[in-house]
């Protein structure tokens, strides 16, 4: 630590803050002192702005031995000054609704949306992608021949409309639409699109939906994943389900044993996190297969969002929203 004039910043009235200090705490402690200081307050923040972050609050003649009796690690920042009178305002971090909170969000390669809104509900959060999504050769696709385009998920609609793009498709030639719900048919706009029929649930209650308004003449495609193709056997009329990804799993490890929370996106992430011995305390579900496979996997402390929405599971963790508690 570089030779600092202690005796001016003994009786300065502003707030002096040492960056990177906590090695040389009771240098800086033992500073303050000789130069006469009074026993001003003082706080060391141990990882600031990160959801580890940790604050230690005492005064000059306590501080050294309060940081002592708990691990508070480098980079760590060192305030002097009546502001740490305010040390609720310094760990602002701790307020938030997981601060602190270990939390596993297994995703796919292509799909990290509940990240940062995770990070910001001050969690800590691990994000392994244990799947990786690879597109399948494209194929030129006359629309007109059909009388519905089915899309069952955001990313067969990116997919779709991209491919559409490449072959110059006008949008205007398109058939009618039918997506799974509401948050769908918003991304689906995106493209200057409008669905003729937004499903409320799922896939199996989105086919239940179409069957009251097709028939068995109707021509239906359906761009989806090479996963789940099944739930389609049950659709009316002449279904051609076009794949166009299919999800590879990787080989991938939790950094921990066990996490405060799971957040599940579907029930093949689920069996891909309980098939590694991962401790889940308490899970969030966004539906009923997802949650199956969580009991089927062991997990006790299940929340299912109401609708299958990521912004639903949110709210449940915010505290905001009532969820749907799995029973045994």
């Amino acid at each position: 630590m570089p030779e600092l004039d202690f005796e001016q910043l003994a009786f300065t009235k502003d707030t002096v803050v040492f960056l990177m200090g906590r090695k040389n705490l009771a240098r800086i402690v033992e500073g303050y002192q000789k130069a006469g200081a009074p026993d001003l307050p003082i706080a060391l923040i141990s990882k600031a702005g990160f959801p580890e972050q940790r604050v230690c609050v005492g005064t000059l003649s306590t501080i050294v031995e309060q940081c002592a009796r708990e691990e508070y690690p480098a980079p760590a920042l060192i305030v002097v000054g009546n502001v740490v009178n305010e040390s609720e305002a310094l760990n602002w971090f701790s307020r938030r609704p997981l601060s602190g909170k270990t939390v596993l969000y297994a995703r796919n390669s292509d799909r990290d949306d509940l990240l940062e809104p995770l990070r910001d509900l001050g969690a800590i959060v691990d994000a392994p992608v244990a799947f990786e999504r690879v597109e399948s050769p494209e194929m030129a696709v006359d629309v007109e021949k059909y009388d519905w385009v089915v899309l069952t998920s955001q990313t067969a609609i990116r997919l779709f409309m991209e491919r559409m793009r490449r072959q110059q498709v006008d949008v205007r030639r398109l058939p009618k639409v039918a997506v799974v719900h509401e948050q769908s048919a918003q991304a689906l706009a995106r493209y200057g699109v409008f669905a003729d029929l937004v499903g409320t649930k799922d896939a199996e209650s989105l086919v239940k939906q179409l069957n009251q308004v097709v028939d068995a003449d109707s021509n239906i495609l359906v761009p989806h994943s090479a996963a789940n193709i099944d739930v389609f056997v049950g659709l009316k009329g002449n279904v051609d389900v076009h794949v166009l990804y299919q999800m590879v799993p990787l080989d991938w490890h939790a950094s921990r044993p066990a996490y405060d929370y799971g957040v599940f996106t579907s029930a093949r992430m689920a069996e891909s996190v309980l098939a590694r011995g991962v401790r889940i305390g308490t899970a969030i579900s966004i539906g009923e297969k997802t949650t199956a496979a969580l009991r089927k996997g062991g997990v006790k402390t299940i929340c299912q969002a109401k609708r299958p929405r990521y912004g639903d599971m949110l709210e449940i963790l915010k505290g905001n929203e009532s969820c749907i508690e799995a029973e045994d």
